[in-house]
């Protein structure tokens, strides 16, 4: 220990002195009693620094570590230099943990549990959505026959034309299906044919899944910019969770179906089409979102009559309300619609 060193170099100078000498052993014994003492001045301020450090650390140290410092076990010196390491790597992880948004990280979680709860048996009874991706993406046409795989011949919602069968939906769901599956075909090479399984759940869970999940996002910025403005959002998360996982949103996250696909969409337009109006940036956020904003909303719309006919009289008023309130930006709007 530090001080049991000071005290034993200090027991020394004083036997030491107190012992006759003659006047060469005087002059040795003088040097050595300046260079002990030079050395105990090093030792007092280090142990002066480090007693400072340690007073200094946020919370006491545990009463083991304190019992080991006295005892000799470990030196002051080692015990400041692991604190301040273990301060150091909390203060990075505060930084860290400060930077996360966690209305983000809390749609991940929703994300990933919608991938969780795709049921396989829904990928089966839904297979006329995942026959039309298969035909545009591995034979590049629209008519449905001509698959290998047993779980993809069309069985409903047909019909012929020109020799060929068509699906009776809007495109919208296959072409959106259809970009996710060339990309697991050709990078992760999925095929339907011999893992149907696996490619239906990824193919729905990077489209009805993602889609949904960000329409809970719509929800909860549109409830945030209609409720009163407070730090914990209550109301908004309790509108957003309620469309999420208490809605008919839920179990259709986990099929790739074209109303549910149209409802999200509808859903996304509605939220940057009242957003314009109703924002409270200023400056070139504000422009940013007067430019942006009318395009990704008639994008939203589009792709909503795309995938499916059924909102087509929900997308009607709110194309009227956008012409009213914002007359000057129609040209964006159906820019985006086209």
């Amino acid at each position: 220990m530090v001080h049991q060193s000071i005290l034993l170099r200090a027991v020394f100078l004083g036997m030491s002195s107190t012992d006759p000498c003659s006047s060469g052993d005087a002059d040795q014994q003088s040097q050595t009693e300046k260079d002990v003492l030079s050395e105990v001045s090093i030792e007092i301020k280090l142990s002066r620094d480090l007693v400072l450090k340690l007073e200094n650390l946020p919370g006491n140290l545990p009463t083991y570590i304190q019992q080991w410092i006295q005892q000799g076990y470990i030196r002051e010196a080692e015990i400041v230099k692991r604190w301040q390491d273990l301060l150091s790597i909390k203060e990075k992880a505060d930084r860290w943990l400060g930077k996360v948004n966690y209305h983000w990280l809390l749609l991940l979680i929703l994300w990933l549990g919608y991938g969780l709860f795709i049921n396989s048996r829904d990928l089966y009874d839904y297979n006329l959505q995942q026959i039309g991706i298969e035909a545009i993406v591995e034979r590049q046409h629209f008519y449905l026959e001509g698959s290998l795989s047993p779980d993809l011949q069309p069985r409903q919602d047909i019909f012929e034309y020109d020799g060929h069968l068509y699906a009776s939906k809007q495109p919208g769901q296959y072409l959106l299906g259809a970009i996710a599956y060339f990309f697991l075909h050709h990078l992760a090479g999925m095929r339907y044919v011999g893992s149907y399984d696996l490619t239906t759940a990824w193919v729905t869970f990077l489209t009805a899944s993602t889609v949904t999940t960000f329409a809970t996002a719509a929800v909860f910025l549109l409830a945030q910019q209609w409720s009163a403005r407070s730090r914990y959002p209550f109301w908004p998360y309790l509108c957003a969770a309620s469309f999420a996982i208490a809605s008919t949103a839920f179990p259709y996250a986990g099929i790739a179906h074209h109303d549910a696909l149209a409802t999200s969409f509808l859903v996304m337009g509605a939220y940057f089409i009242f957003s314009i109006s109703n924002t409270e940036e200023s400056g070139s956020r504000k422009r940013s979102i007067q430019w942006i904003y009318p395009i990704l909303g008639g994008i939203c719309l589009g792709l909503t009559i795309t995938t499916s006919m059924l909102p087509f009289f929900m997308v009607v008023p709110l194309s009227i309300y956008f012409i009213i309130s914002q007359p000057t930006k129609i040209i964006r709007l159906m820019g985006g619609c086209l």
